[in-house]
């Protein structure tokens, strides 16, 4: 994985992730330089074929490490997900869901 979760949030709709500072951004902009650049030059001077191969062999990596990246933000979420009780005052006790904070009183 080339990129940090933290870098990162799911999209909302569709599938990806969206930058949510600069090195997000700047991973980005890197991603699409090594992709664009290599494809345009081997295009300009007529290699046609290996410039669809280097696409698709970069396009291939991109796909990977964003799916890398979804399944760390996934397994992040899911270890915040977990319910506990805590027992810390004497006479309450604190659940935590995924969305509440209750507290029970004996």
């Amino acid at each position: 994985m080339f990129g940090k979760s933290e870098w990162f949030r799911l999209k909302t709709r569709g599938w990806g992730l969206r930058p949510v500072n600069w090195r997000g951004w700047a991973y980005a902009l890197t991603w699409t330089l090594v992709i664009a650049m290599p494809f345009c030059s081997l295009a300009i001077f007529g290699r046609a074929p290996e410039a669809f191969i280097w696409l698709l062999a970069t396009g291939g990596m991109l796909v990977w490490d964003v799916r890398q990246l979804r399944a760390a933000m996934k397994k992040t979420q899911d270890a915040r997900d977990i319910e506990f009780l805590d027992e810390s005052q004497p006479g309450q006790s604190t659940l935590a869901t995924r969305g509440f904070r209750m507290r029970v009183d004996r």
